[in-house]
């Protein structure tokens, strides 16, 4: 069972917007995935959504090549005792760029970010 994982494959017929929303509770510090997305067996297309090694949240998205976005907060996420809900609410078609992706955690928005 550890090293089991959830796997779904979605039919989706709008691919520019989208929510994820997820309930985590950090058992170590250091990198931690959340959520990992691969679009086809080459692993080209990439979401990844962790905690990474210096404890910030980072959200980006990799096409094969480079990435279309990064994300990553300055806040760092030390209690390894709480719980998290975090949500993401992506709409690429908002015409700003800072509308495009929001990132809450446990209903409050993230709007500082190192990347």
């Amino acid at each position: 069972m550890a090293n089991s994982y959830l796997s779904k494959t979605p039919s989706a017929s709008n691919r520019k917007t989208m929510t994820f929303s997820v309930w985590v509770k950090r058992s170590q510090l250091g990198n931690n995935p959340i959520y990992t997305a691969n679009t086809d067996i080459s692993l080209d297309g990439n979401g990844y959504f962790v905690f990474d090694n210096d404890n910030t949240l980072h959200y980006r998205s990799w096409n094969g090549s480079s990435y279309d976005f990064v994300m990553v907060t300055k806040r760092k996420f030390l209690d390894t005792t709480a719980w998290y809900h975090i949500l993401v609410a992506q709409d690429t078609t908002q015409a700003t760029d800072t509308n495009r992706i929001k990132i809450y955690v446990n209903g409050v928005q993230e709007t500082a970010f190192s990347t």
